[in-house]
């Protein structure tokens, strides 16, 4: 977390992320407590933290989040990925679990063929 506050300090960001999917929801939310402002979002079966070893990142229900987020103090507000807020209908379909106009993964075999 320190290379972060670095390049925070250093980018100017003003945004500084509790990313329940490495730390785990309750270090997310000790995170956001102590200053952190952003907890990253809402996945479906990740799989490259837990492939390097992690023990949590799988998945966090929208409800759930929202719970942890006031559980620590902190206003909810789901944003976009230019940290604007999220139109309402965004909102409600996220917390209806709507997936959108997502599709099925399809994989091509490359000229080796390998994925």
């Amino acid at each position: 977390m320190s290379l972060h506050l670095m390049m925070c300090f250093v980018c100017r960001s003003p945004h500084v992320q509790a990313s329940w999917v490495k730390m785990g929801p309750s270090r997310a939310a000790a995170l956001l407590a102590a200053g952190c402002n952003d907890m990253g979002g809402v996945l479906m079966n990740e799989s490259i933290t837990r492939a390097a070893g992690a023990g949590h990142g799988q998945a966090l229900l929208p409800a759930d989040m929202e719970a942890l987020i006031v559980a620590a103090g902190r206003d909810v507000l789901q944003r976009t990925t230019l940290y604007e807020a999220a139109p309402p209908g965004q909102v409600a379909r996220a917390l209806r679990g709507e997936q959108g106009n997502l599709q099925p993964l399809r994989f091509a075999r490359s000229a080796s063929g390998g994925l």
